[in-house]
């Protein structure tokens, strides 16, 4: 696993969002201590991953390849890209 460089809490704060120099956003149960989804992302250059706190299930990644993506996720299920 790479270096965690981000780390963001959801609205209902039992979730978190993690995104690391591997490349990954994980996103974690925090009231179990569980991982609930990993997200590849196509550069491991990422820098941060946010979580939407308006609860609408958004969130943003980006990094150092200047790329900026805003997704849509039912966290339960697979991401859905919305803009790049």
């Amino acid at each position: 696993f790479g270096k965690v460089v981000s780390f963001s809490w959801a609205r209902d704060s039992e979730r978190a969002m993690t995104a690391s120099q591997d490349g990954n956003v994980i996103v974690w149960n925090a009231v179990q201590a569980k991982k609930m989804s990993l997200i590849p992302l196509k550069s491991s250059w990422v820098m941060f991953a946010e979580m939407s706190h308006d609860g609408q299930e958004l969130f943003v990644t980006g990094g150092l390849d200047n790329v900026a993506t805003l997704w849509r996720a039912p966290i339960d299920d697979a991401p859905h890209k919305l803009e790049q």
